[in-house]
């Protein structure tokens, strides 16, 4: 028993893992890429960071809000780091509820997205019950990525199509993966 409970652990780390690293990809040939990159996309912390990024591919580069070393329950803001939170053209966070305190270093509040806004899957969780992993369910993960091509299309729209695709694909991928998690959880069962 401990030991099937151990390999589903296992499997799911690796495809939160394999979930990372598809947001780090590199592009494919013909996708545009800029030399002169005039926008600053801001995420708050690794999953957001990894959403960005898949949607964003080579055409911007997304920073990372919170250290990619450090953990967001840890995380302590200096004030080169606020500076930095303001010159972000646009800000991507998971949760306004998970992340307030960072959201409220923020000085212009209308750069900020909140990727968890409007969710099925928080929107079917009870009142009483939050839960600020959600990032780690693959339809909420999905979700998130639709909000935030939404977001950069309305940022960029002459690069609408490329933003949509990038989504779509890595859309694709989460299901992929999810397919395959739920496959191999019905095997250990």
């Amino acid at each position: 028993m401990f030991m099937r409970k151990l390999g589903i652990l296992i499997i799911f780390v690796l495809i939160v893992s394999v979930i990372f690293l598809i947001g780090l990809r590199k592009p494919s040939d013909g996708e545009p890429t800029s030399d002169d990159q005039t926008l600053t996309i801001a995420a708050s912390f690794v999953p957001i960071v990894a959403h960005t990024q898949a949607v964003v591919g080579d055409l911007y580069h997304v920073v990372s809000l919170i250290p990619l070393n450090v953990e967001p329950h840890d995380f302590d803001p200096t004030p080169s780091d606020i500076a930095a939170f303001d010159r972000a053209d646009i800000i991507f966070l998971h949760d306004i509820r998970f992340e307030n305190t960072l959201a409220q270093l923020i000085t212009d509040r209308s750069k900020i997205v909140d990727t968890s806004e409007g969710s099925p899957v928080e929107n079917s969780l009870s009142t009483d019950f939050y839960d600020p992993h959600s990032w780690l369910d693959p339809s909420h993960a999905m979700f998130q990525v639709g909000v935030i091509r939404d977001a950069l299309i309305r940022l960029d729209p002459d690069h609408a199509d490329f933003f949509r695709s990038n989504a779509e694909q890595y859309i694709e991928k989460i299901q992929f993966l999810d397919a395959a998690y739920f496959e191999m959880l019905q095997r250990a069962s």
